[in-house]
């Protein structure tokens, strides 16, 4: 079955400034919260791509009836296909000079995101990033880690590099972006990729070249709700996955080396590789996954020094 679309038209004469993407999949519970908070975004040069990836808990019928009420919302519908699929049909779908993802089971600060989207039309930014405040099952409400102050960085290496002293969000939804930048370089979510963000977000980081932070706290995460990905105890899947974007790092790392300053990109994605193995080490060591992803990272680290040894950037 093909995505399909329903909703009204907005003008086509109009500038879609923003397009909030927000793929969706039984958050029924959360759903309208999410909702509202989008909608409180005004104007009419913003809309809203609602991707139904196969819902069965009642979602559907909400987000129609959404749909129903308000023309600048696109509902797209198609069979359940996973996050990364939903995040790709979104984007290839949204007009707006700038895109926001959003899960569909947390909540935005429109008035904030509307602030972004001045500074990154103010900037001429690829990014502009804001921060997060995390929503746990009890109430309590508390910042993501510490964020960067308001700067402006000429490129994303240098927005990495300072992001040392501070906390690197790997989820899409810290981030506000020029859509132009991932279909520039054909960018997209490679399906059935459990950890998918700390593979895309870097690889669209490692692209900008205006990156301008904000202390604007523009986003709500739900944490530690039930069903959640983050919740899920495959942990074999998850370490096959991280393989995966350990591979494609390294395999980035070398094109980034050719088009760019590779002294500045081998820090970024060193960081981003440490990461990958911290996370891994958390989990266990069943089914000889350790074993796994120890081999894999160590072939590909061997791949790419392979490579700046033959490309003479680099001593061995």
């Amino acid at each position: 079955m093909s995505p399909r679309e329903t909703g009204k038209q907005i003008n086509s004469m109009e500038t879609i400034r923003l397009s909030y993407i927000v793929p969706v999949y039984n958050t029924l519970a959360w759903l309208r919260d999410c909702l509202d908070s989008l909608l409180g975004h005004q104007g009419t040069d913003v809309e809203f791509i609602l991707v139904d990836d196969g819902s069965t808990d009642g979602s559907s019928e909400l987000l129609q009836h959404y749909a129903n009420e308000d023309s600048r919302i696109k509902l797209i519908r198609q069979e359940n296909k996973g996050l990364s699929a939903a995040r790709n049909i979104g984007l290839a779908n949204a007009g707006g000079q700038y895109i926001l993802f959003v899960d569909s089971d947390d909540i935005v600060d429109s008035d904030a995101v509307i602030r972004m989207v001045e500074t990154a039309e103010k900037e001429d930014a690829d990014i502009v990033t804001g921060q997060i405040i995390c929503l746990y099952e009890n109430g309590i409400k508390s910042p993501w880690g510490k964020f960067l102050p308001d700067g402006i960085y000429d490129t994303g290496f240098d927005y990495m590099k300072a992001v040392n002293s501070a906390t690197f969000v790997p989820m899409v939804f810290g981030y506000m972006f020029r859509r132009e930048l991932p279909m520039k370089h054909a960018l997209m979510f490679m399906p059935d990729l459990i950890h998918e963000d700390e593979l895309w977000t870097p690889m669209l980081i490692a692209r900008a070249h205006i990156v301008v932070t904000t202390e604007l706290c523009h986003y709500y995460y739900r944490t530690d709700r039930d069903g959640s990905i983050m919740n899920n105890r495959d942990e074999f899947n998850r370490c096959l996955s991280i393989a995966v974007i350990i591979k494609c790092l390294f395999r980035d790392i070398m094109t980034i080396a050719i088009d760019s300053d590779y002294e500045k990109a081998l820090p970024f994605y060193y960081r981003r590789l440490a990461t990958l193995v911290s996370i891994f080490n958390d989990y266990s060591s069943s089914h000889g996954a350790i074993k796994l992803i120890n081999a894999s990272a160590y072939e590909y680290f061997l791949e790419f020094c392979t490579f700046l040894k033959q490309h003479q950037r680099f001593s061995i």
